[in-house]
């Protein structure tokens, strides 16, 4: 009972990621920025004990790229063991919410972002 009514953290919980509403500055800079190809380097373990290596709930193997992309974090319990992952919802993936975040960011400050990495001016950040 007492298991029951402290709560679960298995399986996965389903976070969305993004800046505090105070999060603007003043747009004090200007110029154009591509932000180029970025890339998941984490390497995931199977339950892993240390909480800042990334690890999987499950089978490693069997854990496909596309579900790692998802993968943000593990829930842990009381005592610090992985009970269970957090992972980003409908299928976004790590890159991609780091681009929007970073996208955000720069636009706050003023800079415009573009898809395409020649539009930039030769004096423009790349």
């Amino acid at each position: 009972m007492a298991l029951i009514l402290s709560g679960s953290v298995t399986g996965t919980r389903n976070i969305e990621l993004a800046l505090p509403d105070y999060y603007n500055n003043e747009k004090s800079a200007s110029g154009t920025i591509h932000i180029g190809a970025i890339e998941d380097k984490r390497i995931f373990l199977e339950d892993s004990g240390e909480p800042s290596t990334p690890s999987v709930d499950g089978d490693l193997d069997s854990t496909s790229k596309e579900k790692l992309y998802t993968l943000i974090g593990r829930q842990r319990n009381t005592w610090g063991h992985a009970m269970g992952d957090v992972s980003l919802p409908d299928g976004g993936t790590v890159q991609e919410e780091i681009r929007r975040l970073m996208t955000r960011r720069l636009e706050s400050r003023g800079y415009k972002v573009v898809n395409d990495s020649n539009s930039s001016k030769k004096d423009d950040y790349r």
